[in-house]
């Protein structure tokens, strides 16, 4: 279990300074050393790579189907985990996203993908000063509703714990207070003893021990059917192909790291250096640009796309790479069978 504090609003009004720097020798003795970086060659990098690659085998191909855990997912059964009264008015079967009573929520049985969101649990200046609840309250609270929602225990990973806080102090002042708001919990998700990409639970919960937000990504584990090994050698080849693209320089001894996952199928297009690896199915994805379970608000912010209510995500073994051989740092998937 890992601890660490997000530090999520500063509130310290800040002065900026201009730094003026006073050189008293002559500009004309003195010139700019740009570095000089050098190309690396495709066997450099495929030398990188391999060293990178984890050793695999039919072990990866190892794995069954999993259960359709959210066929029966509903409003009523997910407002009951959170420990909130269900909804005043039953929504029509297919209902996306409902908001009902100050509260924000979303079902998508296909996708595994729950949301929800409480105005009335949210931190207001009524919980100055109160602290964020301890480990043992928080693992408890997300443990218990992840097993009222059905998600199945033997895909549960490692729950990590952080504590989200705000800097706060008056103007002028010299110090400043931090004030914890919530605790952090993200369960990640584990199948064969791999990761899964795309897949977790992350939960905000109050100092009283309430979840205020909940996200859960976790569709059924589905895994296409012939899937063949591929050959070390053509796995590194692909993902030397892709760095090459890129015209790589060498940076430092970390170029290129690589583990082992499941991946969603659509991961798995040509590299695109714009678009990379995200942490949700691409093909799926019913909402725009997110990152956390707190962008839901009264008003809806992205497209429903009801033609998604039926896909089936299904996962492919693969290596994820992360690569640092520019400026921008990138990640793909390659697959490990086909």
């Amino acid at each position: 279990m890992k601890n660490r504090k997000i530090r999520t609003a500063s509130l310290v009004p800040l002065a900026l300074a201009s730094l003026a720097f006073v050189s008293c020798a002559d500009p004309v003795s003195e010139q700019l050393v740009e570095p000089t970086t050098s190309a690396l060659t495709s066997q450099q990098v495929a030398e990188l790579v391999d060293k990178a690659l984890p050793a695999f085998d039919a072990t990866v191909l190892r794995v069954t189907n999993g259960p359709a855990w959210s066929a029966k997912a509903n409003y009523a059964g997910l407002f009951r985990a959170m420990g909130d009264k269900p909804p005043a008015t039953t929504p029509p079967s297919g209902t996306l996203r409902w908001a009902d009573d100050g509260r924000v929520a979303r079902v998508e049985p296909a996708l595994g993908r729950l949301r929800y969101v409480s105005n009335a649990r949210a931190w207001t200046s009524r919980d100055w000063g109160l602290p964020a609840a301890d480990d043992k309250i928080t693992s408890a609270v997300v443990r218990q509703a992840v097993a009222a929602l059905g998600l199945p225990a033997a895909e549960l990973g490692a729950l990590r714990l952080d504590t989200q806080v705000a800097e706060t102090a008056p103007a002028g002042a010299t110090t400043s207070k931090i004030l914890e708001l919530y605790r952090l919990a993200n369960i990640s998700r584990t199948v064969n003893g791999l990761p899964v990409v795309g897949s977790r639970v992350t939960a905000a919960v109050t100092s009283s021990g309430d979840i205020q937000r909940l996200l859960v990504r976790w569709p059924a584990f589905v895994v296409p059917t012939g899937l063949k090994l591929r050959g070390r050698g053509a796995v590194v080849s692909d993902v030397v192909e892709a760095i090459m693209r890129q015209n790589p320089v060498a940076i430092d001894d970390r170029l290129v790291a690589a583990r082992l996952t499941y991946v969603p199928e659509a991961h798995l297009r040509p590299y695109d250096p714009r678009g990379g690896v995200n942490d949700d199915d691409p093909s799926t994805s019913t909402e725009g640009d997110e990152t956390g379970p707190d962008h839901d608000g009264d008003k809806p912010r992205y497209p429903t796309h009801q033609r998604r209510a039926n896909v089936t995500v299904r996962y492919v073994p693969a290596v994820l790479v992360s690569v640092t051989a520019g400026e921008t740092p990138y990640q793909m998937a390659v697959a490990l069978a086909q």
